[in-house]
């Protein structure tokens, strides 16, 4: 025969990835407790994912030239003008909004004579 007879597949479902918070929450310990466990008997370590961009040399002349101009082009008080924040939103289901690291430039369009 060319074929077997057909069974039952039984799809074993992957343990679920739980927070330390939440495994602290059924345990009924403290969020603490959970992190020195984690961390000294495990020896397990948090990260961050970094993301990084792929610079080229023209990429990097290009920020070394407009970091010249803006140190050229700036007066003292324009120097407040300039506002950085990096406050960063991030979803339950830990996807990396990219949008959310951002500065805000205070400049007037006409002290900018970059051509576009």
């Amino acid at each position: 025969h060319l074929y077997r007879s057909v069974g039952t597949i039984d799809l074993k479902i992957p343990p679920a990835r739980r927070s330390a918070r939440k495994l602290a929450n059924s345990l009924a310990v403290s969020k603490g407790t959970i992190g020195r466990l984690i961390h000294d008997d495990l020896h397990l370590h948090f990260y961050h994912v970094t993301i990084q961009p792929n610079l080229k040399g023209e990429h990097k002349q290009g920020r070394v030239s407009f970091a010249y101009w803006i140190r050229k082009s700036l007066r003292k008080q324009d120097q407040e003008k300039i506002l950085f924040f990096d406050e960063k939103y991030f979803e339950l289901d830990g996807m990396y909004n990219r949008q959310n690291d951002r500065f805000i430039l205070l400049v007037d369009r006409m002290l900018m004579n970059i051509k576009e």
